[in-house]
């Protein structure tokens, strides 16, 4: 298959040296084998260098960056993002480890469908040197813009785009959600895609970005907020200061106790006002929306505080959104 088109595969590395070779060889030893690898140290000051130097001295497909100095993760993503020469890209951490077929699977994907901009997978977690559960993702379009009003639809390693896209480029001041901003304006261009399979075995560690970015709270508070600005904004929704800060905050579980001084009616209400919005301009879309919304008025309803139980009670047994929410949790369950 001479025609096959190049993957850049970009790879960034800080203080990996423990892992960094098993991650770079998942790819090395892809089944599709057009790739250039972007491997970019980013300032490591253990013996990561000198593996990726190794490495690169045995793979000419690998293309070696190194910073004297931490430019952190944005940078170096979109440093990756200008040197990549494919015409598709694909992400992935220096401690995570591939599928063989992770890469001929994509393509495949993006190569039969052209309207998908963006492709993703499942994954499995490696926790303590174990194997651990499955994370799974919305698989469909639909499914996919509906839990973007809630979170990341996609796990940032498992993905490829399409390279030459408008707006291709990761937001500095979005840094801790970086991924989840970059999804909402990629969708902009195209449709997205979970491919129902692990392709990828990700490596949780207390160092890794998903646990460093809990950990700040307040920041990520602003960004989720903008992004869900600009997600509403796609559907002519526009929210008070207040309301608008509790739908953000409804939106991961840490934050829910900030905001437990208001009512469930008064969630409720603007729960309503965004399915109505979002009716007005995709009425099946505004369907999925409602069960993804659920399930967060079911973690409101796990993590919050509340002074009025009763009445808490009375108001969840009247609205729809606890038993769509309830609908959504059990077919994910069962991963529908």
């Amino acid at each position: 298959m001479m025609d096959r088109p190049l993957v850049s595969v970009i790879i960034p590395c800080y203080n990996a040296e423990r892992y960094v070779e098993q991650s770079i060889r998942s790819i090395m030893q892809q089944t599709y084998t057009a790739l250039e690898i972007i491997a970019i140290d980013d300032g490591s000051v253990d013996g990561t260098v000198l593996i990726l130097q190794r490495l690169a001295a045995e793979d000419q497909r690998i293309r070696l960056v190194i910073h004297d100095e931490n430019k952190r993760l944005v940078f170096t993503l979109n440093e990756g993002l200008a040197l990549a020469r494919g015409r598709y890209i694909a992400r992935m951490d220096a401690d995570d480890i591939a599928m063989p077929n992770r890469i001929a699977v994509q393509v495949d994907v993006l190569e039969c469908n052209p309207q998908i901009v963006v492709v993703g997978s499942f994954m499995r977690v490696i926790q303590a040197e174990q194997l651990r559960g499955k994370w799974i993702a919305p698989i469909d379009d639909l499914r996919i813009r509906s839990y973007l009003f809630i979170a990341s639809p996609f796990f940032h390693p498992t993905i490829m785009f399409r390279n030459g896209l408008p707006d291709l480029y990761y937001r500095e001041d979005a840094y801790r959600a970086e991924d989840y901003d970059f999804w909402v304006r990629l969708l902009e261009h195209g449709k997205g895609y979970n491919i129902p399979r692990v392709l990828l075995h990700y490596r949780l560690l207390a160092t890794s970005e998903t646990k460093l970015g809990e950990q700040d709270a307040a920041r990520r508070f602003a960004i989720f907020s903008d992004i869900h600005t600009r997600i509403l904004s796609v559907y002519g929704i526009s929210l008070p200061h207040h309301w608008q800060r509790l739908y953000t905050a409804s939106t991961v579980k840490d934050w829910i106790p900030f905001i437990t001084s208001s009512s469930i009616s008064e969630l409720l209400r603007v729960y309503g006002y965004i399915e109505q919005g979002v009716k007005k301009v995709n009425a099946p879309l505004a369907g999925t929306v409602k069960g993804y919304l659920g399930l967060r008025l079911l973690a409101y309803l796990r993590y919050g505080r509340f002074t009025k139980r009763f009445q808490d009670f009375f108001e969840v047994l009247k609205s729809s959104y606890f038993y769509r929410g309830a609908i959504t949790l059990i077919l994910r369950r069962v991963k529908l």
